[in-house]
């Protein structure tokens, strides 16, 4: 069986894709990570342990490997370090890499595709301490990536991921709301659209990559481009519930310092349009519809005992933007 080296794989992307990869039985596969974050996972699959921002990530180059998945790349320096020592260790390098790559203020209202230039980053930017310049750390990445002309590579950049292992409350802001709030502030009347990313398809879609032979080199993975109204009904048909979804003016919310995204989860003020056509051209897939991907994610947090979300605005000041 051919050798997968996953880098990272104990936290979110990376734990659903060690599960898919594991079911299939067609792989070897071994896992680099600091040991840190959920170390007890996987037990009976071979571990490197090591910190990648030092030199432990010579280890990785102790090794030949079919292909490296890396789910956990985040800092451009040593990230070049990484490949050039990987030259002729590897067959195929996959790299998560996210749509942050884009300037998103310039893309909102107009869809885009792999075409669409990515950000530049500064000497500055490449070691700053994350989250500071996430997005441009990522696009430098990709340069580096790209630079390496020796090595096979697929580069898949997934919107906000959601579902199973979660960490970040950003989709739950909307389904904890959807299970428990009796009325919910919805921008613009819910019309402004998301392109968002179900962790299990996009883990379908890195496994695809392991086999597909002729290939681009970057693909846009956005399984499902939902407008906020639908996301709701879809959560609370579910959910069987039946809030009140309170339509709220864009301009009524960012003149009182709300902030998109940061403070209203998924939401930029108007439609994110990322184009996956060329992935589902390339790939032939066929991701879960977003009902289904939605099933799947109230089951995780069933499982959890529903958790309050952490992410966004207080009940108590989204009431308050509805009222006023």
């Amino acid at each position: 069986m051919k050798s997968v080296l996953i880098l990272g794989g104990t936290n979110f992307i990376g734990r659903v894709l060690v599960e898919k990869l594991l079911q299939r039985n067609e792989y070897t596969i071994t896992l680099f990570n600091r040991g840190k974050r959920n170390a007890g996972l996987f037990g009976n699959v071979p571990q490197i342990h090591g910190d990648r921002e030092t030199d432990d990530y010579l280890k990785i180059a102790e090794h030949n490997w079919d292909y490296i998945i890396d789910c956990s790349g985040y800092y451009p320096l040593s990230f070049d370090k990484l490949l050039h020592s990987l030259q002729g260790k590897v067959g195929r390098y996959i790299f998560v890499s996210t749509i942050s790559v884009f300037d998103m203020e310039s893309i909102i209202n107009r869809t885009v595709d792999e075409s669409e230039p990515i950000l530049p980053c500064t000497e500055t930017q490449k070691t700053s301490a994350l989250p500071d310049a996430y997005g441009e750390k990522k696009a430098e990445m990709e340069r580096i990536l790209m630079q390496h002309t020796w090595l096979d590579k697929i580069i898949i950049r997934p919107s906000l991921v959601y579902g199973k292992y979660d960490f970040t409350d950003r989709f739950y802001y909307w389904l904890w709301r959807a299970k428990f709030s009796a009325s919910i502030m919805l921008p613009n009347g819910g019309t402004d659209s998301v392109g968002i990313t179900y962790v299990d398809d996009l883990a379908g879609l890195i496994i695809a990559s392991l086999s597909i032979e002729k290939h681009h080199t970057t693909y846009n993975a956005i399984t499902h481009d939902v407008t906020f109204k639908e996301l709701l009904h879809t959560c609370t048909n579910l959910l069987g519930t039946k809030p009140s979804l309170i339509s709220v003016n864009s301009h009524d919310i960012t003149e009182k310092d709300i902030q998109p995204w940061q403070d209203v989860a998924l939401w930029l003020n108007g439609d994110l349009r990322i184009s996956n056509h060329r992935a589902l051209h390339d790939y032939g897939i066929q991701f879960s519809s977003f009902a289904d991907s939605v099933k799947g994610t109230i089951t995780y947090y069933e499982s959890l005992g529903w958790p309050a979300c952490k992410y966004g605005l207080s009940i108590e000041k989204e009431q308050e933007l509805i009222t006023s």
